[in-house]
């Protein structure tokens, strides 16, 4: 047996993968609510906002895997505006790229993710973050670029 140190930073991703994985065995199918709830914490610190960003598309994908597989799309779909949700209200102007790179490392984006983001571009104060986050979808996922632009 090989002896392997482990560094505080391997260990957070450790527990950021057993995190992702016991939420997706349990929680995830029977509770997307719980689920949701800890995504919107995860993304509320300004410190750890990038982390919960990657747990929340690790969630994702997890989900996408598990509705591939029979599951209800009704908890992926949940989870990830449940996920835009949290990086709308926490986002200072620095940050506005965040729920681009949210929308743009989901791997299926539903209508519902589409109208959120064209609901921000009806709101005052999060305009600019809609406009933007639609501009990048649109350019750089061309299967959704038609969602967008309506």
């Amino acid at each position: 047996c090989l002896a392997a140190t482990v560094s505080a930073g391997e260990k957070r991703f450790e527990t950021r993968d057993a995190i992702v994985a016991r939420l997706a065995r349990g929680e995830a199918c029977d509770q997307p609510e719980g689920v949701a709830r800890v995504l919107r914490r995860a993304v509320a610190d300004k410190k750890s906002r990038r982390d919960g960003l990657e747990l929340g598309l690790r969630v994702l994908f997890e989900l996408y895997a598990r509705e591939k597989r029979g599951a209800a799309r009704d908890a992926y779909d949940r989870c990830l505006l449940a996920l835009l949700g949290a990086l709308r209200d926490g986002l200072d102007a620095e940050e506005r790229k965040l729920l681009a790179e949210a929308a743009l490392g989901a791997p299926r984006l539903p209508d519902a993710a589409i109208a959120f983001l064209g609901d921000l571009c009806e709101s005052p104060d999060h305009v600019a973050l809609g406009l933007g986050a639609l501009r990048d979808v649109a350019t750089r996922r061309p299967a959704a670029r038609d969602r967008c632009l309506r």
